[in-house]
Order: C-alpha cells, then structure tokens, then sequence
C-alpha cells in the first residue's frame, strides 16, 4: 500500500501581499474581486491537499500493524514463502519484531505478532516461531507465549495462534473453544481478531478466573 504524497508549492511575492491587504482596507468592495476570489480558492486547495495528505499517512500507519483488522495488502507473498517485511529476517528477529509482555492472574505471558499473505505462508510461520517461541521463557522469564500470525486482506480475515507450552494451549482452547482448530503446532481461528482489542482480554479474562 503506497502512501499519497501531495507537494503544494506556493510562491507569494511579499509586496504584493501587502499590496492586496492594503486595497482591502480602502476598499471593501475588493472582496468580491476576481483577484481576492482567485486568491481565496488558491489558498482553499492548498489546505484541502494538506489535510488529504495527513490523513492519507495516518490511515497507512494503522496498515503497518500486523495484528490489526486494518492491515490488508502489506503482506505479500515471495518465492520463499515469506512475508515481504521479514525478508533477510532471522526466526528470532521476526518473533521479536512486535513482541509485548503482560501479567494477569500473576502469570508473565507475551504475544509476537507477524502478519503473512495465506494458509500456507501462515502455518510455515508457525513451524518457524515454534521453534524460536521458547526464547520467551529463557530469556525473558514469561510463564507461557503466544505468536498471533494473521492474514487480513483481499476478504481474507484469520488468525493463527501458536502456544509455547501446554498451558498456553489450554488458555487458547478455554478463550475461543471449538473455534479454535489445532493443527498440531498451532491454532487456526476464523474470522481474525486484534491483538488489542480480542486477544489480550480474552487471555487476561481467562487466567483471572484460574487465580
């Protein structure tokens, strides 16, 4: 997804600035002008194209989320069957690059997000992060882990969930029940949800009740 960029270019001679202000004081009739209407409508697009740009960047900045519902054409797929923005990426820093730790019910957990382009590059990322998925208890001492792989575009809403130990199993199957099918490595779920907004409550929700 590209981002829409608008270049204004204003070039006002000062005096003549000056000039037009003047003439307005003496008068008002100027207003009604082809010179000031001209002036009004230049300065009026000008502003339009500014505000078309800034929101034009925002909404790209939510695209950039791989955990987020608007996050839609960013993953494509390549020959090697990888995310296009993990390309030249270890297993490791890919489990790392949108890590967050949290606590509920006095247990450590933390969640990765990556995004991929279909089934098949999302369960060949789970077979990747299941290897790397323990680094989250030996080098950051959590009680359990979860790698939320998802594919949001083209239609396409699913998540696949991958759990480091048997009670981050047992947590999934308790938060999304038959929904959640098991492939033997991870937790196909569909439609997909966010980060945010589904999954961290559903853990927390979960491990309150077992406190």
């Amino acid at each position: 997804m590209g981002y829409l960029f608008l270049e204004v270019k204003l070039e006002v001679n000062l005096d003549s600035i000056f000039n037009i202000q003047t003439n307005l004081k003496k008068s008002p009739n100027a207003l009604k002008t082809p010179l000031f209407i001209g002036f009004r409508t230049a300065f009026e697009y000008c502003f339009c194209c500014l505000i078309i740009g800034f929101k034009s960047r925002h909404s790209d900045q939510n695209a950039n989320d791989p955990c987020s519902l608007q996050s839609s054409t960013h993953a494509s797929r390549t020959e090697a069957g990888r995310d296009h923005s993990f390309e030249g990426m270890t297993d490791e820093e890919i489990f790392f690059s949108d890590y967050k730790e949290y606590e509920a019910g006095d247990v450590h957990y933390s969640i990765g997000c990556v995004s991929a382009y279909d089934d098949d590059t999302a369960r060949d990322l789970a077979e990747r992060m299941k290897d790397v998925i323990d680094l989250a208890h030996d080098e950051r001492g959590m009680d359990m882990a979860f790698v939320q792989i998802s594919i949001f575009h083209d239609g396409l809403s699913v998540v696949y969930l991958v759990p480091s130990n048997e009670e981050a199993a047992a947590v999934i199957e308790q938060c999304f029940g038959s929904d959640a099918v098991f492939d033997g490595t991870s937790y196909r779920i569909e439609p997909g949800f966010s980060r945010k907004k589904v999954l961290i409550p559903a853990i927390t929700d979960a491990l309150e009740d077992h406190r």
